[in-house]
């Protein structure tokens, strides 16, 4: 499984929630909490919910139990920037213009952080990948956007559990 698709899969899941909740006329229930989780290059059968035997991911294996998962989904891309705008912003790469090193998001498009902050979302972003920084239009939308981690040292070498 591609998890990459898989993130694609979310955003339409999202999407279709927030359309949902727009309905005129409707009794308005409470707006659902949305956690939205990107791990790049994580490998699903490594993880307990999938059927790995090693006790690797409690955690996930707790909130997958929880949530709604997607098991066939597809990516535009087979690398970072381009494939996280597109979940982002829902747009094709070539809609989205990021595709290059060089390149950011369209400020034109809106990005689901935008769409769920305007909703009246608590929007909070937590990056530690170097292509998702608000220089290529990742910040849009969200109310913080934390990518101090980039700061303490090279991401493959820092660890959330300290010293």
């Amino acid at each position: 499984m591609n998890f990459r698709k898989l993130f694609a899969g979310a955003f339409l899941a999202f999407a279709a929630c927030i359309a949902a909740a727009a309905m005129h006329g409707c009794a308005k229930p409470k707006a659902p909490n949305v956690l939205f989780i990107c791990v790049d290059t994580l490998r699903p059968d490594h993880l307990g919910y999938e059927g790995y035997a090693r006790e690797t991911s409690p955690a996930i294996d707790a909130l997958a139990a929880e949530s709604v998962r997607f098991k066939t989904c597809y990516s535009v891309s087979g690398w970072t920037l381009p494939s996280m705008a597109t979940i982002m912003t829902g747009a094709y790469p070539k809609d989205h213009l990021a595709t290059d090193f060089h390149w950011s998001m369209s400020p034109e498009l809106p990005t689901l952080a935008g769409v769920l902050r305007k909703a009246g979302y608590d929007t909070r972003a937590y990056v530690s990948h170097v292509f998702l920084k608000p220089i290529y239009g990742f910040g849009d939308g969200f109310a913080s956007f934390d990518f101090s981690v980039l700061n303490v040292g090279h991401p493959h070498d820092v660890s959330s559990e300290g010293p």
